[in-house]
């Protein structure tokens, strides 16, 4: 498979540690500290009693959460999501509220799909009945937080900056596109992928169509199976592989040149979109010099 994280620039983010501003840095996939030369030594002294640092908790966290399917369901689809949160200390004291997360944007996700995705995977359904989902639309009531681990690394990653909530989404979804196809039909982990693929999909299509309320239908097919679209008074039919997540969500190309790109491939510093319009039909091909 292309290596879509290394197609994404590197990205630098400032962060409070303790009375300093230190730097995180991210690149090919992997999250480092600029500031601190030993990690691994800092972890010991913490283990041993000694204070914690912010940098290694986001480190750490990041490494539970990189391929945890929560952070689908939570993350922002789209700029026009955005998530709402109370920076939370790297540990909070017993007994005290670490804090609450929600999501708010424009039209709140209304299908039937995504009911029956989420509510057959119990993970899922609980979040969703929350409001852990990041939506396009409604100001979602905001949980309380019981103050789980997941919960607090979420609150912590997806509250960064300089686009690393992006590129946590981005090694989740690198992770999965290489096993999606091999799961079976009962996998438990499906629900999750295929809420992934809708939300991220009907987020692109929908105000690329410029109706909010354009029905959307969205089939996951294999990866050798050509990809389309159909469209007509009652709704948009997309028909695409998982790995549209990868090669075009997660690279910012959902829509190039005012077309919809169905599906991705990288060649030689350039990328070949198979597009569609509005109207569907036949994709055409379209090639991007990469810089």
């Amino acid at each position: 498979m292309t290596d879509i994280l290394g197609l994404l620039p590197r990205a630098i983010h400032d962060i409070r540690c303790g009375d300093e501003s230190h730097q995180l840095a991210w690149s090919h996939g992997a999250i480092t500290t600029l500031d601190h030369a030993d990690p691994d030594g800092e972890r010991t002294l913490a283990a041993l009693g000694g204070q914690r640092s912010r940098c290694i908790d986001v480190l750490d966290a990041w490494q539970r959460q990189r391929h945890s399917l929560r952070v689908l369901a939570i993350a922002p689809r789209s700029p026009a999501d955005f998530l709402v949160g109370d920076d939370l200390a790297p540990v909070p004291q017993s007994g005290a509220r670490p804090g609450r997360l929600s999501s708010s944007a424009g039209t709140r996700w209304s299908t039937g799909l995504l009911s029956r995705v989420f509510s057959t995977s119990s993970a899922y359904s609980s979040s969703v009945a929350f409001g852990w989902a990041s939506t396009s639309g409604g100001t979602q009531p905001p949980p309380e937080l019981a103050g789980s681990r997941d919960d607090i690394d979420l609150m912590m990653l997806l509250g960064l900056g300089s686009g690393l909530p992006h590129r946590l989404v981005a090694e989740v979804l690198c992770h999965w596109a290489d096993r999606v196809e091999e799961l079976p039909e009962s996998a438990p982990e499906l629900p999750a992928l295929t809420a992934a693929l809708y939300g991220r999909a009907t987020a692109a299509v929908r105000p690329w169509m410029g109706d909010h309320r354009r029905p959307v239908e969205v089939t996951r097919v294999p990866s050798g199976q050509v990809p389309r679209m159909t469209a007509d008074r009652d709704g948009v039919v997309l028909e695409v592989p998982f790995r549209w997540l990868t090669h075009v969500w997660v690279m910012g190309l959902a829509t190039t040149a005012g077309r919809l790109a169905l599906d991705a491939t990288f060649d030689d510093g350039a990328v070949t979109l198979q597009t569609v319009g509005p109207e569907g039909g036949e994709s055409t091909p379209m090639t991007v010099q990469l810089p």
